[in-house]
């Protein structure tokens, strides 16, 4: 029988020799076993790197989020999504939840490729790099606008979506062109909401939430107005989404400008949806605006 100070050092010795084996079996391990053990993916999902030629000395990462059933000789609308560092596993797990059928269960919303564009820098440079390529001019002249000095590279962006990342796309997927769509949240959603006045030839659908829509003394509203000859006509949906505790001066009332400016011409075949979402912060506000706004650009079939 062991006596208690000589129980307490046996069981030491024995611990000892448990994590010397342990660790020995972990060193036993390849370089790539132990990485692939510490990361955690994403179902259905495929990713590549692209270096931008149009915003120098980028490359960025473009996550795939293909459907569950997906088919490889089957067209698919192709929706890109900003701010993906952030918002990548949530934006795709509700198009999967919406896109979900079994049994009696019906689909919420049609097959959709949701493509994340990924920064591959750290937190912090995402932050600046989202305040240069979401904002369309540099603003010197309002106190908010000063905060983001290296603002104004929208087109630039636009361009890197148009002419390399969407044609890799289509190089890699059947994709149906006639859908592509866009969600932006925030400095995205201005962006997105730019886009719409701009990009007519590029995306057929518009997630905008929570738009910075104060940019460089309202901007936007300045663009509405002087391109609607052009783009009154075009084939297009539209969701727009603010919250109830949005910032007004950054986001809801420079945003309801737009809207109601928007809903007082004749866009002829523009589908429009303005959601005000109660109780929701700038935020809050995003898995609500997405399930909502993937369900009126992209209803089930």
């Amino acid at each position: 029988m062991l006596f208690p100070h000589k129980l307490a050092i046996y069981l030491m010795k024995r611990l000892a020799v448990i994590l010397w084996v342990a660790t020995m079996v972990a060193g036993c391990q390849s370089p790539r076993e132990a990485e692939n053990e510490s990361k955690v993916y994403l179902k259905n999902t495929e990713q590549f790197k692209l270096q931008s030629h149009e915003v120098e000395g980028e490359v960025n990462t473009a996550q795939v989020c293909l459907p569950f059933q997906f088919e490889k000789n089957k067209t698919y609308p192709v929706v890109y999504l900003l701010d993906a560092n952030r918002y990548m596993d949530a934006v795709k797990g509700i198009s999967d939840l919406l896109n979900y059928r079994m049994g009696e269960f019906k689909s919420h919303i049609q097959d959709i490729i949701v493509v994340g564009i990924i920064y591959n820098q750290s937190d912090s440079a995402w932050w600046v790099n989202r305040s240069r390529d979401f904002t369309p001019t540099l603003d010197t002249l309002t106190p908010f606008g000063k905060n983001w000095p290296l603002a104004g590279g929208a087109d630039k962006f636009l361009d890197f979506i148009e002419h390399e990342l969407h044609p890799a796309i289509m190089e890699k997927y059947l994709v149906d062109d006639t859908q592509t769509g866009i969600i932006g949240h925030s400095f995205g959603g201005l962006l997105a909401a730019y886009a719409f006045l701009t990009r007519d030839q590029l995306f057929d659908r518009y997630i905008v939430v929570s738009p910075c829509a104060v940019w460089d003394q309202e901007l936007l509203l300045r663009i509405e107005e002087e391109r609607f000859d052009i783009n009154k006509d075009f084939s297009r949906r539209l969701y727009v989404a603010t919250a109830s505790y949005d910032p007004p001066f950054l986001v809801t009332d420079p945003t309801e400008k737009l809207i109601e400016a928007i809903i007082a011409k004749p866009y002829s075949n523009l589908e429009f949806y303005y959601d005000s979402c109660k109780n929701e912060t700038h935020i809050s506000i995003l898995p609500r605006a997405v399930s909502s706004g993937l369900r009126f650009c992209y209803p089930a079939n």
